[in-house]
C-alpha cells in the first residue's frame, strides 16, 4: 500500500476500503485487517487533534471495517476421542504412546501446541503436582503453573523419558501433517489441535 507516501488531506475512505480489500485478498485475518485500521485512525485522530492538522473528518470509517469471523467453538463431538485413540494406535504402533498421550495431555490440561512442545521433564513436579510454563513459552510471556490432575501423573509417568529432555520429542516442522494425517484416519474433519483445548477449558 502506498499510504504513507500520501499527505494528510489526500487520505480519503475509499484508500482505507482499497487497502482493507488488498489486505484480505492477501491472506491476512479479519481481525487482523481491523486492529491496522484502527492504528491508523488512532494517529490521524492525534495529528487532528493534538497537532491540528485539519480533515473533514477522520477518513478511516468504521463501515470500512471488514466483519470479524464468527469465534471458533468446535469441541469433540461424542465418540471422536475414541476414534483419535484408536487412529493413532494403528498408524503408529510402538510411538503411539507418545501421540495418544498428547492428545489426552492437551485435554487435561489445557495446554497450547507450543507449551507441550517445549516442556520439559526438569518443569514436572510430581512432589508438587505441578506443571512449570517457562514464561518464554507461554502465550502472554508470562510464567504459569499448571495443577496435575491424577490422569495427567499417570499419563506423564508413563512416557519413556526421551535423550534431549522433552517431555514429547516431537517439532513443530511436521506436527501439522502427522496431525491432519492422524484426524484422516479417525474420519475426524474440521479439528485443529487447538480444539483440544477449547474441550479442556469447557470440561
Amino acid at each position: 500500500s502506498n499510504i504513507v507516501n500520501l499527505f494528510l488531506s489526500q487520505l480519503s475512505p475509499n484508500i482505507f476500503a482499497e487497502y482493507r480489500d488488498e489486505r484480505i485478498k492477501s491472506g491476512i485475518s479479519p481481525s487482523t485487517t481491523i486492529k491496522e485500521l484502527c492504528l491508523f485512525s488512532v494517529a490521524i485522530k492525534r495529528a487532528m487533534t493534538v497537532y491540528n492538522c485539519w480533515l473533514p473528518e477522520n477518513p478511516v470509517l468504521n463501515s470500512i471495517k471488514p466483519k470479524e469471523n464468527l469465534p471458533r467453538n468446535r469441541r469433540l463431538e461424542e465418540g471422536e476421542f475414541d476414534k483419535l485413540m484408536i487412529s493413532c494406535k494403528n498408524k503408529f504402533n510402538q510411538s503411539s504412546i507418545f501421540w495418544c498421550s498428547m492428545i489426552e495431555f492437551a485435554i487435561e490440561t489445557a495446554t497450547r501446541l507450543n507449551e507441550q512442545l517445549t516442556l520439559l521433564w526438569q518443569n514436572i513436579s510430581f512432589d508438587k503436582m505441578t506443571i512449570r510454563i517457562e514464561n518464554k513459552h507461554s502465550k502472554n510471556g508470562s510464567e504459569r503453573f499448571i495443577p496435575m490432575t491424577p490422569r495427567v501423573i499417570e499419563i506423564l509417568k508413563s512416557l519413556p523419558r526421551s535423550i534431549d529432555g522433552r517431555v514429547f520429542p516431537y517439532s513443530n516442522h511436521n506436527f501439522n501433517r502427522t496431525w491432519r494425517s492422524i484426524c484422516g484416519l479417525a474420519g475426524i474433519n474440521n479439528l485443529r489441535w487447538h480444539d483440544l483445548r477449547r474441550e479442556g477449558c469447557s470440561r
